[in-house]
């Protein structure tokens, strides 16, 4: 089965990106960090080893608490245990230093979609694309 690690602060897009998973009939087991801090905790590259399984996919939030995203993708791209894993950051923001970041770091960059149908459309595009290769 497909691990997913969605790294995301806001409730309501973690549920709208559960029904883009299922509205593309993806299966996948998703985990949720609420946070960046706690996000690299579960990878296992902060200071503490992990034992939790690393996901297939992660799908990052720009705009997180504790630690940014930005942070987290510069770590995720650094540490050798995750810099394999395809990665999807997307912000609600129009700001070109997120486009750059996601760029500098080879991975996928979406603009949150503000209409509910774009969202599911896009999200679960981009996701069937992360999740392909």
């Amino acid at each position: 089965m497909i691990r997913i690690l969605l790294i995301e602060d806001n409730p309501d897009d973690v549920d709208l990106v559960l029904r883009a998973l299922k509205s593309r009939q993806i299966h996948a087991e998703i985990d949720v960090a609420r946070d960046g801090q706690k996000a690299l905790e579960m990878l296992g590259i902060d200071d503490q080893p992990s034992d939790v399984a690393l996901p297939n996919a992660i799908v990052v939030d720009l705009k997180l608490p504790k630690v940014s995203g930005h942070d987290v993708l510069a770590r995720l791209k650094e540490h050798e245990r995750t810099q394999h894993i395809p990665v999807l950051a997307f912000s609600s923001s129009a700001e070109l230093v997120d486009v750059q970041v996601a760029e500098q770091y080879g991975v996928q960059f979406l603009r949150k979609p503000t209409e509910y149908r774009d969202f599911l459309l896009q999200v679960g595009q981009a996701l069937d694309r992360l999740i392909a290769g």
